[in-house]
């Protein structure tokens, strides 16, 4: 059986993956704002956030041997998740802003702003989601050397316990967008026509 410490491990792991699920979601309704397309932001999110975690995983593989102490390293990235995560609002509106002030409207192109547009947002989303890849592989070395008989009923437990805080951050993250995306028609129509403006003004086309 896990002794307490490996137990608590599993516990800030199932954590860690119920926040980087809403983070998901979250990055999602940013993004559609200045992508224009509720669609599109989250295909884009879905395919950084999966793209992202592949390339911190193999980042992690690289130097994890010659890490000496992992579970520090697992902390320092956490908390690095979570710096970023206090900056990410005021980054977006100072970042969106200047694009739609200066920087799109001297592009000219429709497809040369598109790609602009998607690369900023990868600018502001890949950084964290490499971040992310990189807990699994840091956290299941540190435990795996401090219990290497049973290294693969921990290495279980982490996924399973990842997975299901992961699965609990999507519901926690989908039940307020459901109630404030049903909430439209309750709402004055000055405030509906507003949020339209804002995504038209984000769109090339306009």
């Amino acid at each position: 059986m896990p002794n307490q410490g490996v137990k608590l491990l599993f516990a800030l792991f199932a954590l860690s993956g119920f926040t980087g699920l809403i983070y998901e979601s979250i990055w999602s309704h940013y993004l559609k704002l200045f992508l224009g397309a509720a669609a599109f932001a989250q295909s884009f999110v879905l395919a950084a956030f999966m793209g992202g975690m592949a390339l911190g995983a193999w980042l992690a593989s690289r130097w994890s041997a010659r890490t000496k102490n992992l579970l520090a390293a697992y902390g320092w990235i956490e908390a690095a998740i979570g710096a970023a995560a206090l900056i990410f609002h005021e980054a977006f509106v100072l970042l969106t802003q200047l694009s739609l002030d200066h920087v799109i409207p001297a592009l000219g192109s429709p497809s040369t702003v598109e790609i602009y547009k998607y690369t900023l947002c990868a600018l502001l989303i890949v950084p964290q989601t490499v971040l992310l890849g990189m807990t699994f592989p840091l956290l299941s070395g540190a435990i795996i050397r401090r219990g290497p008989e049973a290294s693969g009923q921990h290495l279980a437990m982490l996924y399973f316990t990842n997975s299901i805080g992961a699965a609990a951050g999507a519901l926690a993250a989908a039940e307020p967008r459901a109630r404030r995306d049903g909430s439209c028609d309750r709402t004055p129509r000055r405030a509906c026509h507003r949020r339209r403006r804002t995504l038209r003004r984000c769109s090339p086309l306009q």
